[in-house]
């Protein structure tokens, strides 16, 4: 009756008071149904570290995680041939199973080939923003970045203020409802929020970082440069070409000066595949990852112990691993026992004259497969007599893994210690 207070009922209460907790628990269970859902439908990632051979299978992998049959976008715009890159781009994506009719190279770039003779790129600047070139790319299934200058790939996809274009924001869309975001070499460097441009392994790691930038043409002549990036890959910093061109150093620096806590060095022929949920990861192709983790590490760039603390990963082609924990899930072999595969007291020093120069080797037969040594250092020394020494040492959470493969041993190792000090004497 209106205006009358209802007389209160024990059991209807309890009873509705058990409906309510239960269409409340059904409710928040459908509720996490949905976000486990689009957990699940957000697309893989491939991040190729340079030099992907024709038949790598980092472009397998990229083609296996296509979302439906929508088109397959390339980006050409890091290249200095940018019609002949996404030309190049669609050959190996049609070799590898992709019907050619369904790639669709973006016509997006900052400079022109002069030797493409019937086309200006450089008139494509502004192309990421013109809504007629994104009719029938709203089911995009994949997009692909070329390789070449990271930076031309930030400036053409966003605009001068920083904002993501209409290209780049339709990108994160179909990304985040599934389809596969991959790219090689400087395809790669924009795939992390702070991105990598430029600088060697020794005076990276040594000087303080550059603000200004010289291209392609010295990414690897001198100082640190970063740059934001487009942020795909929220675990860490990634770096590539990573093996051939001895980036270790700079990733180091790169980790003191941007705060963030792990890095990514994928060497070449290689690609790190981040599955849909971003929980794990497997590494293909012909070489590895390295994975720098520097939770507890302390860094003084100015001073002797360069960065202390250190963790170092380093997990090879056909390995898959936790990002969180760090630890292998899949492909590691068989764990080391008892370090009886050698027991020799390991050489101090660099260069030529040395043995096992891929840290691979390195870490698994003078380190972690080795009974007579519990640490291992090599030096680096350029014309000025400055000194840098890696030093790497096992912890108590440090694990190797053997596995025998058609192309030779593989090494998986997880939590060796790693410091990088400088000198400025030899004392080796």
């Amino acid at each position: 009756m209106i205006g009358t207070a209802a007389r209160f009922n024990p059991a209807t209460s309890i009873r509705t008071q058990g409906l309510r907790c239960a269409l409340h628990v059904a409710g928040l269970f459908l509720s996490l149904l949905c976000v486990a859902s689009a957990a699940r439908a957000a697309g893989q990632l491939v991040i190729g570290g340079g030099a992907l051979s024709d038949d790598s299978p980092a472009h397998s992998a990229f083609v296996a995680a296509l979302a439906g049959d929508g088109p397959v976008v390339v980006i050409p715009a890091a290249s200095e041939s940018p019609a002949e890159s996404g030309s190049y781009a669609t050959t190996v994506l049609v070799a590898h199973g992709v019907a050619a009719e369904r790639v669709r190279v973006f016509p997006v770039a900052e400079m022109d080939d002069s030797s493409t003779t019937g086309v200006d790129e450089s008139r494509w600047s502004g192309n990421a923003s013109v809504p007629a070139l994104l009719d029938g790319l709203e089911h995009m299934s994949g997009v692909w970045f070329s390789g070449g200058d990271q930076t031309r790939i930030v400036r053409t996809l966003r605009t001068a203020d920083g904002n993501d274009t209409p290209l780049l924001r339709l990108i994160r869309e179909r990304h985040a409802a599934g389809a596969v975001v991959g790219g090689s070499s400087a395809g790669a460097a924009i795939m992390s929020e702070s991105m990598i441009c430029g600088g060697d392994g020794f005076r990276g790691l040594l000087e303080p970082p550059t603000t200004r930038y010289a291209e392609t043409e010295a990414e690897d002549d001198g100082r640190l440069y970063l740059w934001k990036g487009l942020g795909f890959f929220g675990a860490g910093i990634v770096d590539q070409h990573f093996d051939h061109r001895a980036r270790l150093g700079r990733l180091v620096r790169a980790l003191g000066e941007t705060g963030v806590r792990r890095g990514f060095g994928i060497d070449e022929d290689t690609a790190l595949v981040v599955s849909g949920d971003a929980r794990s990861a497997k590494v293909v192709g012909s070489g590895g990852v390295t994975v720098l983790d520097a939770e507890q590490a302390r860094f003084d760039l100015g001073g002797k112990a360069l960065a202390s603390g250190l963790r170092l990963s380093l997990f090879p082609a056909g390995a898959g691993f936790d990002l969180q924990s760090l630890q292998p899930v899949a492909g590691a072999g068989e764990p080391v026992k008892g370090k009886g595969g050698s027991a020799f007291r390991p050489l101090a020093g660099g260069g030529m004259a040395f043995p096992n120069p891929r840290l691979e080797q390195l870490l698994a037969v003078e380190l972690l497969d080795n009974s007579a040594a519990d640490s291992v250092s090599r030096y680096s020394i350029d014309s000025r007599g400055r000194v840098l020494q890696f030093r790497f040492f096992e912890t108590p959470q440090s694990r190797g893994y053997w596995r025998t493969a058609p192309d030779g041993d593989r090494f998986t190792a997880t939590a060796v210690g790693f410091d990088a000090l400088r000198s400025d004497q030899a004392k080796l």
